[in-house]
């Protein structure tokens, strides 16, 4: 098993609008982890105590084949790796999800291996492990999906976004990902490639510099009517270009001011 793992001290988060909580379950051994009031650290939500990061990756085998390649015919081995993990000391586990794997086509989820990935975190609270979820992996160029290819990167942007809505149903299913799902630790996320994402709970634009899209995510969150070069939304988009520079600008301070420290 442990070629399998390479330990880290720190936890790949994704930006959520939300709340930045780890994934907990509902066991009694595990309190729900969230970012300090002061941005500083992360820690126990129940006790206030500080939360030391400390776990494994967990993505392939010896052979070099992926979790999602194996988990099924050889699940023994993965509950066995993971009460190995608890045992050496890890309070987190780092998984790598293969977009391919989770959607079947841009608009389709796979729904036989999002069970597959509940059976995983349900495995993880009776362990008493953390879960941090890495999506959007293509790990091996041949398990990229063709049709995931041939796509524009604004289409990439819209089957990015149904793979976290897909694996985030998942979560909730199973378990509450935050302590309190009202609280709100920011007002966008920033997400950004050949271009930008900003998106925040009305509005998802995507910035390409002179072009883009535009989204209103609450009337139209399929994404089909681009409002970006419609006159009466000239001010929504000037806002959020606006927003859009400011959180550039605030990257190279970090976003959980660990600079600070």
């Amino acid at each position: 098993m442990t070629q399998r793992l390479l330990a880290f001290g720190w936890a790949c988060l994704a930006p959520l609008l939300a709340s930045t909580d780890v994934l907990a379950a509902d066991s009694p051994q595990l309190e729900w982890i969230k970012v300090s009031s002061d941005n500083k650290e992360f820690v126990r939500a129940r006790s206030g105590e500080p939360f030391v990061v400390w776990g494994v990756n967990y993505d392939h085998d010896r052979g070099g084949a992926l979790l999602e390649d194996y988990w099924r015919d050889d699940w023994k081995t993965v509950v066995e790796d993971f009460k190995e993990i608890k045992a050496l000391g890890a309070n987190v586990v780092r998984i790598h999800l293969q977009l391919g794997r989770y959607m079947k086509t841009a608009k389709l989820p796979d729904e036989a291996n999002l069970e597959q990935l509940a059976k995983l975190l349900k495995l993880a609270e009776r362990t008493g492990l953390y879960i941090d979820l890495t999506g959007l992996g293509c790990y091996h160029k041949q398990d990229v999906p063709k049709w995931y290819d041939k796509l524009e990167e604004s289409e990439r942007w819209k089957v990015q976004a149904r793979f976290w809505q897909a694996v985030a149903k998942v979560c909730k299913d199973i378990s509450g990902m935050f302590d309190d799902p009202s609280a709100k630790v920011r007002d966008a996320a920033l997400s950004s490639g050949k271009g930008r994402l900003l998106r925040t709970e009305k509005w998802a634009l995507l910035d390409y510099g002179k072009k883009g899209e535009l989204y209103d995510m609450e009337n139209d969150p399929k994404q089909y009517d681009n409002l970006f070069e419609k006159s009466e939304y000239a001010d929504t988009l000037a806002g959020l270009k606006a927003k859009l520079k400011a959180k550039l600008n605030e990257i190279g301070k970090n976003d959980l001011n660990l600079n600070k420290l």
